[in-house]
């Protein structure tokens, strides 16, 4: 994965579950769809979701 996350975001990030389940990880106290609209939070938990993509698929190998 490069360092650098492509932009534009996603237009609609509350339809990914990857990102809603980085958000709730992340213990975040602010609402889901206040922290997507944030674009440096929305950055932070599109790498998150990223990275737990990855445990996912290392864990089935």
């Amino acid at each position: 994965m490069s360092k650098q996350l492509a932009l534009p975001l996603h237009s609609d990030p509350s339809a990914d579950p990857a990102m809603r389940r980085a958000w709730m990880r992340s213990g975040l106290r602010l609402p889901f769809h206040i922290a997507v609209n944030v674009p440096a939070i929305a950055i932070c938990l599109r790498h998150l979701a990223g990275v737990g993509m990855q445990r996912k698929r290392s864990a089935r190998a």
